[in-house]
């Protein structure tokens, strides 16, 4: 095998086909099901891969409107029911709605959003 030449990105911006029926807002947490695009919600399954870039109204089928989500860390709202404390940074959270987090998976119900980096008042902290 000889020299190649190996594209590449940047790898924080991508595009994903969207799930037949669905709105995702801007400043929302992306997941993947089952190889569409929804935005975050308390389900099992969901792979979080950003954050929205724009509001993206797909009223066709699967696949027929993409949305742009990028990766990075975010601060997202904080649970009141099962909050993420100060004890958490540096473990996974958890989706709790379309720009929330949890401290746990809700005894197997909630998909990890990602890695907790901080928290404070405002909410947490969370690479994605």
């Amino acid at each position: 095998m000889g020299e190649r030449n190996t594209i590449s990105r940047e790898g924080r911006r991508f595009s994903y086909p969207m799930a037949a029926g669905v709105t995702i807002y801007a400043g929302n947490v992306v997941v993947m099901q089952s190889g569409a695009a929804k935005e975050g919600l308390v389900a099992t399954g969901l792979v979080a891969v950003g954050i929205a870039e724009a509001t993206v109204v797909n009223s066709g089928a699967a696949g027929a409107s993409m949305i742009d989500a990028v990766a990075g860390t975010y601060r997202l709202d904080n649970d009141a029911v099962d909050p993420v404390g100060l004890t958490d940074i540096g473990n996974d959270c958890y989706l709790t709605g379309p720009a929330s987090v949890a401290k746990t998976n809700g005894t197997g119900t909630r998909s990890r959003a990602g890695r907790v980096r901080a928290v404070d008042a405002d909410g947490v902290w969370v690479t994605i």
